[in-house]
Parts: C-alpha cells; structure tokens; sequence
C-alpha cells in the first residue's frame, strides 16, 4: 500500500505527482502534521493517514513547503532523521531475539524518514498547486 499525492494545478512535473509507500509516508506525514500542526487542520491531519481523497489547497500547500524548508535550514529535520536512525537501529537489535510472529516485534525498524525524502516532498509542495491524497 502506498500514498499517492496528486498535483491539483501543477507548474511542473514534479508537482503533478509524489508517492510513498506506507512506510515511508507514515514518518513524513507524521513529521508535517507535527511541524504543521497550525497550518493545517484537524480533519486534514487525520486525513493523511488515509487514501480518501484529503485536499490540501495551494495556499496550503506552500505554507506547508516553506515550514518543513525551516525544519531543514534550523537543524529539526536532521535531528529527526538520526532519531530515526537510532530508534531503527534499536528495533533491528531487539527483533533479532524475537521469534517471528511475536507480538512484541517493534515496528520503528521499518519506519525510515530521511531529510531526502523532506526535500523530495517540499518540491512537490511548492509545485503542485494544491494536492490530494489518496
């Protein structure tokens, strides 16, 4: 399963289309909502995690780009990518003495968030013109 954003009045290609696949959007998603949470609202939040359709408008869409640009330029984005990386490579260690199957398995090991991926969506952003996800 995966999450894909659709340009609603694209200036370029990179604007028209953007996807993850679940386990890459669901720490992006989370990371904007977190960082956007006065720009955006509740229902498009909550949307985000869904494939139905939330529209975020070209406004929006902008406001979101140059704040998660900030999160990069003031070093929060870097903090959450090692974060990441750490609590990755923590889940690695402890799944590796569970069996398969347990119950305790810790999912952070498939979670990843990069700053590349930030970048990639910042684009996609400033680009689209508004965006829907689905």
């Amino acid at each position: 399963m995966g999450f894909d954003l659709y340009g609603l009045a694209a200036t370029s290609e990179n604007g028209a289309y953007f996807r993850n696949n679940c386990w890459w959007w669901r720490p992006l998603w989370n990371f904007t909502c977190k960082h956007c949470d006065r720009i955006l609202t509740e229902k498009q939040r909550d949307g985000g995690h869904f494939n139905d359709g939330t529209k975020i408008g070209a406004k929006m869409s902008i406001k979101i780009a140059d704040k998660l640009q900030e999160t990069i330029d003031n070093g929060l984005a870097a903090q959450e990518e090692k974060e990441n990386k750490k609590g990755t490579k923590e889940a690695k260690k402890h799944n590796k003495k569970l069996k398969h199957g347990n119950p305790r398995y810790d999912w952070q090991e498939a979670y990843p968030f990069t700053i590349e991926n930030v970048k990639e969506f910042i684009v996609f952003c400033r680009e689209s013109g508004g965006f829907t996800i689905c």
